[in-house]
């Protein structure tokens, strides 16, 4: 049993060290949120705002504003009325505000894509339970990124790029 929960602590430690950096496509939150500041393209800051969480505790919110991503085909996309929320652990996308935004969703293989009108802007990839968000947060307007959860190397980008550009039609 002792084995077990040493086992596990370490996983626990490991896991947590790349989930800095992951996007959680989650149907359970009200808001996006990150603890991250540093990821905002632009921020509005609060003294106001409180957020319930599911473990019965309220963090507060710090701030408002947007976070730019960009896709393995170097498409973009910006969410808005991000949270920043440094009491938190993760950075979550609620799939509850991208619905009232009119996106649609289609799960498939292992794989989750947000749909807005006959464009699939965001996908994710799902891993244990949870659906990761697929691309890069971009910081700033010269093409520099910080790698986010779930790219793999640039073999593969290119892969997808390509897969992007030659991929079935309603897809």
């Amino acid at each position: 049993m002792a084995k077990d929960l040493v086992g596990l602590l370490v996983a626990e430690v490991n896991s947590a060290e790349s989930d800095r950096d992951e996007w959680i496509l989650d149907t359970g939150c009200t808001f996006h949120m990150t603890p991250r500041r540093d990821l905002f393209i632009d921020l509005k800051t609060t003294d106001r705002g409180r957020v319930y969480m599911a473990n019965n505790t309220i963090t507060e919110v710090k701030g408002v504003g947007s976070i730019r991503f960009e896709n393995s085909d170097k498409t973009t996309f910006v969410l808005h009325d991000e949270r920043y929320m440094p009491g938190i652990s993760r950075n979550l996308i609620s799939m509850g505000s991208l619905k009232e935004k009119g996106c649609e969703f289609k799960a498939e293989n292992g794989i989750l894509k947000v749909i807005k009108g006959c464009t699939v802007f965001m996908k994710g990839i799902r891993r244990q339970s949870l659906y990761i968000l697929q691309a890069f947060v971009r910081t700033d307007l010269n093409g520099e990124s910080s790698n986010v959860a779930g790219q793999e190397d640039k073999e593969m980008a290119d892969i997808e790029l390509w897969q992007s550009r030659m991929g079935h039609l309603g897809q």
